[in-house]
């Protein structure tokens, strides 16, 4: 005879191994956000440092063409640095009212740490292109990611070459 009932093999998990797939995924998890806080870190002060040279050559490029910008004349094109931004500017040296002037912010957690460029400056002759009053010992600029320390050093030469990034 026949058995009226079946036997139903019903499969599911328990709340402990539920709750463990969990721990476990949550681990990998903080670990995947942890690896990613430092991409982003790195990102950051990548993001700046190519900004930054970036700008240089288009400063150094204005000055060497002559560029007027609708003025009458052409003047030297410069680079004034603060801690947390850098502002480009054009004439002979940096006047912080000039309304012509054009402030570049730092990405959030990047600044500026040793400037050793007089006057925290770098100004670029008229249609030569060379770095005004260069010295040989004040011609590095340092920027530095905060919260992870990392720090890369922008070296230029009279020509305003950059050397090397360190």
């Amino acid at each position: 005879m026949m058995s009226v009932f079946k036997k139903n093999n019903l499969q599911s998990f328990t709340l402990v191994e539920v709750v463990i797939v969990m721990g476990i995924l949550f681990i990998l998890f903080a670990f995947s956000a942890v690896s990613l806080i430092g991409v982003q870190q790195q990102t950051s002060l990548n993001t700046s440092l190519d900004t930054l040279v970036s700008d240089l050559k288009s400063q150094q490029l204005k000055a060497l063409v002559g560029d007027t910008e609708g003025r009458d004349f052409s003047s030297p094109y410069g680079i004034h640095f603060s801690s947390n931004n850098y502002v480009l500017f054009h004439g002979t040296s940096y006047t912080p009212n000039d309304t012509t002037n054009f402030t570049i912010p730092l990405t959030d957690g990047v600044q500026f740490t040793n400037i050793t460029l007089p006057n925290s400056e770098i100004i670029f002759n008229s249609v030569t292109g060379e770095v005004n009053g260069f010295t040989s010992n004040q011609n590095t600029l340092t920027i530095q990611n905060t919260a992870s320390g990392q720090m890369k050093t922008i070296t230029m030469n009279r020509y305003g070459i950059i050397l090397a990034i360190q």
